[in-house]
């Protein structure tokens, strides 16, 4: 069982939904899919189990509900998280679950969406930065795998890490 987990996407999400878990339920893998949003699409049928929790749901509550209810699934093999605020999913799943593998992908370089397009003024742009770069980096130890977006994403934040690149737009 592979458990996809997405708190800020809408539950179609091209890259998660119709790429990444279409291609999964391609290949036989029955997935188990989390999402946050105030959208009542159901996307359960065959091998994909679909809980979407409302938005009304903070960060914090929307992990305790998915911990809560990946304790009942059962066999899962792998864990993915689409977000950096939940990070602290992969931590506590390797405290539970010791074995499952850990993956983060990493969509977008957020350093660079913060710079370009944050309306803050340069020093909270910056120090937005350096704090969601701590919490990233406090967790990152116990993510076995991280999936990147494009080569650049990863040049020093990630080189630690085991990667694999997937570029979703042409050079």
């Amino acid at each position: 069982m592979v458990v996809i987990i997405s708190c800020h996407h809408f539950p179609d999400d091209e890259r998660i939904y119709h790429k990444q878990i279409k291609s999964l339920l391609k290949d036989g893998h029955r997935v188990f899919y989390y999402t946050r949003s105030n959208s009542s699409l159901n996307l359960s049928e065959g091998l994909i189990t679909h809980k979407n929790l409302n938005m009304k749901f903070g960060i914090s509550a929307f992990i305790d509900k998915v911990l809560h209810s990946m304790k009942s699934i059962g066999d899962i093999n792998q864990v993915q998280i689409h977000e950096v605020e939940l990070l602290p999913i992969i931590k506590r799943m390797k405290n539970t679950f010791p074995k499952v593998l850990t993956i983060y992908d990493v969509h977008e370089n957020m350093e660079a969406l913060y710079r370009t397009f944050s309306k803050r003024v340069r020093v909270l742009k910056e120090l937005s930065i350096k704090v969601r770069n701590y919490n990233e980096n406090k967790y990152l130890k116990y993510v076995d795998h991280i999936i990147l977006a494009n080569p650049p994403m990863g040049l020093k934040t990630y080189k630690s890490q085991s990667t694999t690149i997937i570029e979703i737009s042409p050079r």
